[in-house]
């Protein structure tokens, strides 16, 4: 009789070099309630989404459906694991920001709590429209809900405090411009 070992090993090796040769580190979960900031954006088109977010720790992810998108909660209210599901699609570390810099700007938030928006204006009808957010954490409840900063690309609505304008500027340099890059579609810019 072969030892046990012996049969583990050749079916087992493939699984290993599988995960160890991967191109992209295994993305960790975030912690409860240390997701800050959200840009994402949503196709009318084609049911096909994706965005940024970052964390606490100054890590800014992309991440998007992919060709086989899966179906996610709509709102502006998500448990923690609504989140990291939705982030989990084909996630992928895109920045790691100076240490404390998110947290200081995630000081700027309380501001932003207190304002309203605008009405939605329409801009170009044939884009996505990308949203940008800062998330609130609801320890009590497991649950984020999600202040809007800016939205652009088919409509365009913001937030009328001036930090929420601040944070939204900041989100498009660490995101790298968010999805659209400089966008000419935008009535509020």
């Amino acid at each position: 009789m072969i030892p046990f070992r012996t049969r583990l090993l050749p079916a087992a090796l493939p699984l290993v070099l599988a995960i160890t040769s991967c191109s992209e580190p295994l993305a960790p979960t975030p912690a409860p309630g240390r997701l800050l900031f959200e840009s994402e954006w949503t196709s009318v088109l084609v049911p096909y989404w994706g965005g940024y977010s970052v964390d606490a720790d100054g890590r800014v992810w992309s991440y998007d459906s992919g060709p086989d998108p899966i179906a996610i909660p709509r709102g502006d209210v998500y448990t923690a694991a609504e989140l990291e599901l939705k982030y989990a699609q084909n996630r992928h570390l895109r920045a790691q920001l100076r240490d404390g810099e998110t947290v200081a700007r995630y000081d700027e938030v309380g501001a932003v709590l207190k304002a309203g928006v605008t009405e939605a204006k329409p801009a170009c009808p044939d884009l996505a429209i990308e949203r940008f957010y800062a998330l609130v954490y609801d320890a009590r409840h497991d649950r984020y809900t999600r202040v809007l900063l800016h939205v652009r690309g088919g409509v365009g609505q913001e937030n009328t405090a001036p930090e929420a304008s601040d944070l939204y500027r900041w989100l498009l340099q660490v995101t790298e411009e968010g999805y659209y890059g400089p966008n000419e579609c935008d009535p509020y810019e």
